[in-house]
């Protein structure tokens, strides 16, 4: 290899190197998710966020052994997304799900400041995000939706709606097929707590019956 691809090489992994370094450090303390301001999208005009205004959205269904009430509290803890890995999951500013509550997403080299625009407990649950670590967020909103299923369990219905800053002219939205396999293995650690919770569950011993 001469001598130029070896500089090149070197260039190229300091500058990677030097970007992931900057991002961890901007991703840490209190106010990580604030550093760079959102474009945001309020409660009256999210629907059409979903809809047709974002330049990418997905969404993804997934089944629970578990009951909507259950979902719902899988789909509102903190620890959500946890199970990826460098994810650390939400820190809400207040134990309410109401909507104006405020929450956090944090990931080893992000950080995402984000609002509560719909708390339905237990059918409906609507975030947009407010600011971030890195100046490279625009608009961000994501759904998630509870049904009752005949089984006695629930079905999720997740949509991310994106549109960044600086490529919201492209039409992101047909990449839709490609993210969402991603999207569901998102999902793999809901699917796999409700089936732990049903376990428990079913394993408890029956309420003592009353003379």
């Amino acid at each position: 290899m001469s001598t130029v691809i070896w500089i090149v090489v070197v260039a190229v992994l300091a500058i990677g190197i030097g970007a992931g370094l900057c991002a961890f450090v901007l991703a840490r303390g209190s106010r990580a998710g604030a550093r760079f301001s959102a474009d945001r999208v309020g409660e009256h005009r999210v629907d059409a966020f979903f809809e047709d205004g974002a330049a990418f959205a997905a969404t993804v269904e997934v089944a629970l052994d578990a009951p909507p009430e259950i979902a719902w509290e899988l789909i509102t803890r903190p620890d959500m997304f946890a199970w990826l890995p460098f994810v650390d999951g939400y820190d809400y500013a207040r134990p309410s799900r109401d909507p104006g509550t405020g929450r956090t997403f944090r990931f080893l080299l992000y950080a995402m400041d984000e609002t509560v625009l719909v708390g339905e407990a237990p059918r409906e649950f609507v975030t947009a995000a407010t600011g971030a670590s890195l100046p490279v967020l625009g608009t961000v909103a994501q759904r998630f939706v509870v049904d009752a299923a005949a089984t006695g369990g629930s079905r999720v219905r997740w949509t991310l709606a994106v549109t960044p800053r600086f490529l919201g002219f492209l039409p992101l939205r047909i990449a839709a097929p490609f993210v969402r396999p991603f999207l569901r293995l998102g999902l793999r650690g809901v699917v796999s707590r409700a089936e732990q919770d049903s376990r428990r569950r079913s394993a408890a011993p029956p309420p003592p019956s009353t003379p």
